[in-house]
């Protein structure tokens, strides 16, 4: 496979020799152009002035003041040096010649032109390195002779030929110089890159919180060197989340299971039945067991984006009824008032099971934490926007106790598994359930909300879409 410094070069190398093949043609077609461009108008002024110096009489080509047209000529040199003129009668035969140049075309090959010329009145040729005008003498009328006027480009294809040997010289060295210019300018650039991939091979899953050293070199290559430290920084805070996780439900697992153990040792050490006490000791050890299983599986299945809805309109009010009669018994047994405060018909798509799972686990956590004699409140409200928008509203399920509270230091982190404010939640619960509880919630495109004063009590509210009755 190509390296990207080979495919960079050879792009920019490839580039490059299209941009100087398209500019060497346009220069050489424009310097062509332009040396050329003095020979029409030097054959037509040298045509002019000879016919200055001709007079044709009774069918004959006579000349007249010859000195005077070779004065009129010394006043370019240039021109004298190569264009020339030559005057022919009608029967193919020379009569003068004036500033005769080099490669001055033959007579005879000349002559084979005359009698065209004759009759066609004007004909252009081009022979080797001279141009030629050939102009029938007089224009109109019966014909005397023919005016030959012609240049010689020999110069200019001597400075075409040179402009083409030094393009083609200096084409490759500049090809080689930008070859080589750009080897090192994209290995410089290129270098950041490889010390980003070195690092990253050195990095595991046990090292990754070392992260990857970030170039200073202010462009993109510092850019993408700061999003992969980042990626990195999460992966690792997610393999440590994992870790805890690990740890934790270890923890959670072994105390039961150490429980069920030592109940079971007893008796057998006794050598007696099993008693009613041990039996209920083993079967609550047990339930909490099957509770933790299914509340890891749940945030298994959350993790996997896999938690399963069957969707259905539910009314929210109901619901909260309903909870709260199934949540009495608890609450009594806790010495907290548990009431409704207020409810409106309110309707949202869900799961009504996974809902009331939701709720109870608010009320359950609100009850659990409040103090003998204290009190606990549901309402089912909508959000103030839900009155104009109806479409675009929000329908909550607010629970409010009076209990102990949570700082705000503690607050973060009360949806993190197995996390517990405090020392005092270890006796009930696995501390999976505001995480299954947030993830039910997300799972119906909504949120749970807490805010909470110590000493004075916490707010949980269940946020959902709402549906218009």
């Amino acid at each position: 496979m190509r390296s990207l410094r080979f495919r960079l070069i050879a792009w920019s190398t490839l580039l490059l020799m299209a941009g100087l093949g398209a500019s060497s043609a346009i220069v050489y077609w424009g310097l062509s152009r332009a040396l050329y461009a003095w020979v029409e108008p030097a054959l037509k002024a040298r045509a002019s002035d000879a016919k200055h110096h001709l007079v044709v009489r009774d069918g004959r080509i006579m000349i007249r003041d010859a000195d005077e047209e070779g004065d009129s000529d010394s006043s370019d040199e240039d021109m004298r040096q190569t264009v020339y003129s030559r005057v022919w009668n009608a029967s193919g035969n020379v009569i003068r010649v004036s500033h005769p140049i080099l490669h001055l075309p033959s007579v005879s090959v000349m002559s084979s032109f005359i009698p065209r010329a004759v009759k066609e009145g004007r004909i252009e040729r081009t022979l080797g390195p001279i141009q030629v005008l050939l102009i029938r003498l007089p224009a109109s009328g019966p014909p005397a002779g023919v005016l030959e006027v012609g240049a010689s480009t020999s110069t200019l294809t001597h400075t075409l030929s040179l402009l083409r040997k030094l393009m083609l010289v200096v084409a490759p060295l500049i090809l080689l110089i930008v070859i080589a210019g750009s080897w090192i300018l994209i290995s410089r650039a290129l270098s950041p890159l490889d010390r980003l991939g070195k690092d990253a091979m050195a990095i595991e899953t046990r090292n990754l919180s070392q992260g990857i050293g970030i170039p200073r070199t202010g462009d993109e290559v510092e850019r993408l060197a700061r999003v992969l430290d980042a990626m990195l920084k999460r992966l690792d805070a997610g393999f440590e989340r994992e870790r805890q996780f690990t740890a934790d439900a270890s923890h959670e697992l072994r105390t039961p299971l150490a429980i069920i153990r030592g109940e079971l040792d007893i008796a057998a050490r006794a050598n007696e039945p099993l008693t009613p006490e041990t039996l209920a000791a083993v079967s609550y050890e047990v339930d909490r067991m099957r509770s933790l299983v299914h509340s890891l599986l749940d945030l298994s299945r959350s993790d996997a984006g896999g938690i399963r809805l069957h969707r259905e309109p539910v009314r929210l009010d109901e619901l909260a009824n309903a909870v709260v009669e199934q949540s009495e018994p608890l609450a009594q047994e806790a010495g907290v008032s548990l009431r409704i405060e207020r409810r409106e018909p309110i309707t949202v798509s869900g799961d009504e099971a996974r809902l009331i799972q939701v709720a109870l686990n608010l009320i359950d956590n609100a009850i659990r934490y409040t103090p003998r004699g204290g009190q606990v409140s549901v309402t089912v409200t909508a959000a103030p926007t839900a009155a104009k928008v109806p479409e675009t509203g929000e329908a909550i399920f607010e629970v409010v106790d009076t209990g102990q509270g949570i700082t705000a230091e503690q607050l973060p982190r009360v949806f993190e598994r197995f996390y517990r404010a405090d020392s005092s939640r270890t006796s009930r619960g696995t501390g999976l359930g505001l995480s299954i509880a947030r993830a039910i919630a997300e799972a119906h495109k909504g949120r749970i909300d807490i805010e909470s004063t110590p000493g004075k009590g916490t707010t949980a509210r269940l946020v959902l879409p709402l549906i218009p009755v």
